[in-house]
């Protein structure tokens, strides 16, 4: 047993250093370290790579190109995918294994940037998959008595595991991954368990094999089919965290515990290297190098490979033969077909099916350097030899009849089909069974005719003898369509563009009467005839935007009301609903108004919430989990604050906790509808305090106070805030007990003796109240007062040794809330982003000159002193300065309104007037600057607020009022300066106007172009060119293309790569677009016509620019 063991040993240690870390190039088929293999199709052909055991690829290149490359230790490719068409190398697929029993699909696609992964395409920067920590937790636990410990705790939902049963006679279930490899000799079958699953029980069919008992947790299955006799089987579990596995054999029918598995394992071993295994995709039959070819029983790959397709109804299976193929007798079942001479080698073979009847083969070979091929017919009494000529012409007789479309009148071989649509007839032509459609005419006059074949065919009548004509046919294995539009003065159809071709059915439908439809969102079936419908599986949500000229008469839900015109001639623009969240948003227009309604579904009932609210709302539906490990370092989707022995951890903008634990061990978890905000972690003398500020999906907030048990971090439990509260005021030191609730100060009164230390955090807590937050929200003591409180008590507190990482990499920021911004919202609009670069974050003095428009709530329970309560007043633009009256006493629940004193600027002063063109925000909360009542959720929705009274401040409803400082005012009149809201106009006019330094959101104006920091400018009149060039650098990409006001060109998922603009006397006339599309760069041309920018043709755009290039020679 001694010597077997050190063997054993031997062989183990042996194969850990045969494990190699390799580089796999796709287009290497001889490569050692995999088994490639390579099939044919007819327009494409399909690279498989399997790694073969002992190495480990960690790089995959394509033609030199780098494709993948290991980010993570343990990564690893088991198989890859090339696929090959005509144009080269086009897709990848990838199998990575990321841990035990754990793999990744990874798709790359070849575009101008070389290869692209799919699986980073992103365009909401929403998280869409759970993170790498919420999979970790619902592994199984070490506990500290030895125990394996799994977590399958019902109350946790998706964290509990669902016991499935494996029958391995079944060749696919979705709950297992698998891996198959296929030998001469046995066939190996692969099974381990998904995430979320675990083994219950082994069958065969109705047979048991195997079940679990106590702890067990099955990692891996692997199967051995030597014959429908022999099967072996070996079960690999953990049990107590140690790992073990058990055997079984088939023999009789029946299935036997194995006594000796070590001898079957050497066994399998000494078998799998006698032989060298066979590439993925071959099938489990033994290679059989028969002479005999039989068309009913077709060989399985790798002898023979073959592909299926169809031509005027007549299916080719066209089969190809190895080269190492011996066939020489080819047989259709009892029928012979032909006997190829010895000294001849057949290559490849293709019989000709109708409704799965046999009606010709042709069978090709090789005889020397020469290739030949025989053609057979099938008869009654067999096959016979038929020339080449033959074949041709008897295979037409099979092939569907020929027929030409007509649109001037209706003939045999293809259908009508008449449409009234928006008062549009179409008429749908479509092919008959048994035919084929090559040409189309009208009457005397061709249309369009192609070699292949005709889908279909749609004419559009919209009156005066105005048609248009839309053909699908294939073009080479890909369906293309082509427009025509029918001219009656010249007598004939003529090819135009999809623009032109949309473009004149929108303005047909623009001069019909108005229809006033309602839209219910419960209804999907019916919506798509007067709106245009979308759904997001990624956000889940609907959107509807109305078709031109239908006007909604209302919203409705299951014939509920959720929404209908309050205003004269208003309209709905754009609906959004959210079946996730349970929101809609809705936009409406009125007299060049534009309004947003937010609505909120309880139960069967919407109700109408502000704007603010629905924000709220929906980034907590959307906002990522995170897990927060409060033993380790806090990654940079945290914020952590300190204040003596506090420590204050909130999460960015865009996450939520849901998880709260210690190393393995969990503390607190959340749900899909409770979620953590923020939390602070205060260590005490004695214990470990841990207070979580939760939220829910109705937006109620609450507190949940848990403390450290006998000073053990393992153990934790639930307190009450009266009892932590005393708790932490006999032990907490520096000042840690000001972290507490401000609530739970005012509305709790203390009963005990409060010690000096909270007393004066207390009282200046009241002072401060009413006064501007300090940058840190969480500092309430000043550093006066912090170091009264460290002399006296200096003791070093904290039952827990926070890794050092914590406390250097502190991350100072404030408490604002989620407001939504940062999700997949609809784009801001001029004045919004105005609002983003004036986004207060200091608490400084208010400069004069500059006014806030929007009515705040004090936040305060307490009476104001009249000394400390100040009102804004109007300002005079015109002053130096303006004066700040002294308001009278204000009740805790009072109302600050601050005014909006902006003039409307002057046109002699080349001023752009906010009150001739309308710029309203997307997202604004509608307020009225008349109106002191914040509170109004109204019936009337009259507070509306448009470009006279837009307010340019952003504001964080869940902060008090704080001023902006002057440097940010100077800001706001630097982007109102009039040479910056101008149209581009002459460019020498302008290069001298300092612009933005960089362009915010992908936003880029043409007036910056020059002094943006993220790309490169280039004036070409330097060079002797008349145009301007801008490049973003890389991760900066242009999403928006505006000039002043007027967006030219925005997308949500294309990226501008390079914007040129055309000049012409100093003045802009065209420019010119590089969009970046998921699978190549493609350019897109404007031109600045009639004071706007409207798109153009590339070809005008191309003649434009000659024209120029011959007037500048002469």
């Amino acid at each position: 047993m001694l010597v077997r063991a050190l063997v054993l040993g031997f062989l183990a240690g042996c194969s850990v250093l045969a494990d190699q870390y390799v580089s796999v190039e796709l287009n290497m088929l001889n490569d050692p370290a995999v088994v490639s293999s390579e099939l044919d199709f007819l327009n494409s052909r399909v690279l498989t790579h399997d790694v073969n055991p002992g190495f480990y690829v960690d790089r995959v290149t394509e033609s030199g190109l780098m494709v993948w490359k290991a980010m993570k230790a343990g990564h690893r490719v088991t198989n890859a995918l090339l696929f090959v068409n005509e144009h080269g190398p086009r897709l990848i697929n990838l199998t990575v294994s990321v841990g035990e029993g754990q793999s990744q699909l990874l798709m790359f696609l070849y575009t101008l940037n070389g290869w692209v992964n799919f699986n980073d395409v992103n365009p909401f920067n929403i998280r869409l998959e759970e993170p790498e920590s919420d999979a970790k937790d619902n592994a199984s636990l070490d506990l500290p008595n030895g125990e394996h410990s799994f977590n399958n705790d019902p109350l946790e939902g998706k964290y509990s595991d669902e016991p499935v049963v494996l029958d391995i006679n079944e060749t696919f279930n979705n709950k297992f991954n698998y891996k198959f490899k296929y030998t001469a000799e046995k066939n190996t079958y692969k099974y381990m368990p998904k995430h979320g699953y675990y083994v219950n029980e082994i069958k065969e069919g109705n047979k048991k094999v195997w079940s679990k008992e106590k702890d067990q947790l099955v990692t891996e299955i692997v199967v051995d089919k030597q014959s429908d006799e022999f099967v072996s089987l070996h079960v690999y579990y953990l049990t107590s965290g140690n790992p073990k596995s058990l055997s079984y054999i088939k023999e009789g029918g029946e299935w036997k515990l194995s006594s000796n598995v070590d001898e079957t394992e050497e066994k399998s071993v000494k078998k799998s290297v006698k032989k060298e295994p066979v590439a993925l995709g071959e099938f489990l039959k033994p290679l059989n190098r028969t002479t005999k070819f039989d068309y009913n029983e077709i060989p399985q790959p790798p002898l023979c490979r073959g592909c299926t397709y169809e031509i005027d109804g007549i299916t080719h299976n066209v089969l190809y033969f190895s080269n190492d193929s011996k066939y020489r007798n080819f047989v259709d079942g009892s029928l012979p077909v032909f006997d190829l001479p010895n000294d001849c080698v057949a290559t490849s073979s293709c019989f000709y099916t109708k409704n799965d009847n046999t009606l010709f083969v042709d069978i090709v070979y090789k005889k020397d350097n020469l290739t030949e091929a025989v053609y057979f017919e099938k008869g009654e009494e067999g096959y016979t030899v038929v020339t080449r000529d033959e074949f041709e012409a008897r295979i037409l007789k099979y092939k569907e009849i020929p027929v030409m479309i007509d649109i001037s009148r209706e003939k045999t071989g293809y259908t009508v089909e008449i449409t009234v649509k928006n008062d549009i007839e179409n008429k749908f032509y479509k092919p008959s069974e048994g035919y084929v459609v090559r040409m189309v005419t009208d009457g005397d006059m061709k249309v369009f005719e192609v070699p292949s074949y005709i889908l279909e065919v749609s004419v559009t009548n919209l009156g005066e003898d105005k048609r248009l004509m839309l053909i699908l046919y294939e073009n080479n294995s890909f369906y293309t369509h082509n427009y025509y539009t029918y001219y009656p003065e010249l007598g004939r159809w003529a090819r135009v563009s999809e623009y032109f071709y949309y473009k004149m059915i929108e303005e047909f439908s623009q001069n019909l009467k108005i229809r006033n439809p309602s839209l219910d969102i419960s209804n999907l079936t019916t919506v798509k005839k007067f709106v245009h419908f979308s759904k997001n599986e990624a956000l889940s949500h609907y959107t509807f935007n109305p078709k031109t000229g239908v006007v909604l008469n209302s919203v409705l839900d299951a014939g509920r009301m959720v929404w209908t015109p309050r205003y004269p001639n208003e309209t709905c623009e754009f609906v959004c609903y959210s079946y996730k969240a349970q929101l809609l948003y809705l936009v409406s227009k009125a007299d060049s108004k534009v309004r947003q309604y937010s609505y909120e579904k309880t139960g069967d009932n919407w109700s109408f919430i502000n704007d603010e609210e629905f924000k709220k709302r929906f980034a907590f539906a959307y906002a990522a989990n995170l897990t927060a490990d409060i033993r380790s370092n806090f990654s940079n989707k945290f914020t952590v604050e300190e204040s003596g022995n506090v420590f204050h951890i909130t999460p960015k903008p865009g996450y939520l906790v849901t998880r709260v634990r210690y190393k393995d061990r969990t503390i607190w978890v959340g749900s899909g509808k409770l979620k953590c905000t923020s939390f602070y972690l205060t260590y005490g003398k004695l214990e470990t305090y841990l207070y979580l500020n939760l939220l829910d999906s109705n937006m109620n907030t609450s507190t949940k106070y848990l403390k450290t048990m006998e000073g053990d971090v393992f153990k934790w439990r639930e307190c009450g805030g009266a009892e932590c509260k005393d708790d932490a005021s006999r032990g907490l030191t520096n000042g840690s007990l000001t972290r507490k609730s401000h609530v739970d100060f005012n509305n709790e009164t203390m009963s005990k003796e409060v010690p000096a230390v909270t007393k004066l955090a207390i009282r200046k807590e009241k002072r401060d109240r009413n006064k501007v937050p300090p940058k840190t929200p969480l500092s309430t003591i000043l550093e006066e007062e912090r170091s009264e409180i460290e002399a006296e008590d200096k003791e070093s507190a904290g039952t827990l040794t926070l890794n050092e990482d914590v406390l250097k990499n502190k991350v100072p920021g404030s408490l604002d809330y989620l407001t939504g911004k940062e999700l997949s919202l609809p784009p801001l609009k001029y004045e919004e982003r105005l609002a983003l670069t004036n986004e207060p974050h200091n608490t400084e003095k208010v400069d004069p000159s500059v006014s806030m428009a929007l009515a705040l709530v004090d936040s305060s329970n307490e009476l104001v002193s009249p000394d400390e309560s100040l009102k804004n007043t109007k300002v005079n633009p015109e002053s130096d300065s303006a004066k700040l009256e002294k308001e009278s006493k204000v009740a805790g629940e009072a109302k600050f309104d601050i005014v909006d004193s902006r003039a409307d600027l002057s046109a002699a002063n080349n001023a752009y007037d906010f009150e001739s063109d309308n710029c309203d925000g997307v997202y604004a909360n509608p307020y009225s600057a008349n109106s002191n009542n914040t509170n109004e959720v109204d019936d009337s929705y009259a507070n509306t607020f448009d470009a006279s009274n837009v307010n340019v401040y952003s504001v964080d409803f869940s902060q008090r009022a704080s001023p902006s400082t002057a440097d940010k005012a100077n800001d706001v009149n630097d982007l109102n300066n009039a040479e910056h809201l101008t149209k581009l106009g002459n460019f020498n006019s302008v290069e001298g106007v300092d612009g933005k330094n960089v362009f915010n959101h992908g936003v880029l104006y043409l007036q910056d172009m020059k002094y943006a920091k993220e790309g490169e400018y280039k004036d070409g009149r330097d060079f002797g060119y008349d145009y301007l060039f801008f490049t973003p650098y890389p991760n900066h990409p242009i999403t928006e293309l505006r000039d002043a006001h007027e967006v030219i060109w925005k997308s949500h998922i294309e990226k501008c790569l390079a914007v040129v603009v055309h000049l012409r006397a100093g003045f802009q006339i065209m420019a010119e677009l590089f969009i970046k599309t998921s699978t190549e760069v493609v350019r897109r041309h404007f031109e600045f016509s009639g004071y706007k920018w409207v798109p153009m043709e590339s070809n005008t755009y191309n003649r434009v620019c000659e024209l120029d290039d011959a007037m500048k020679k002469n």
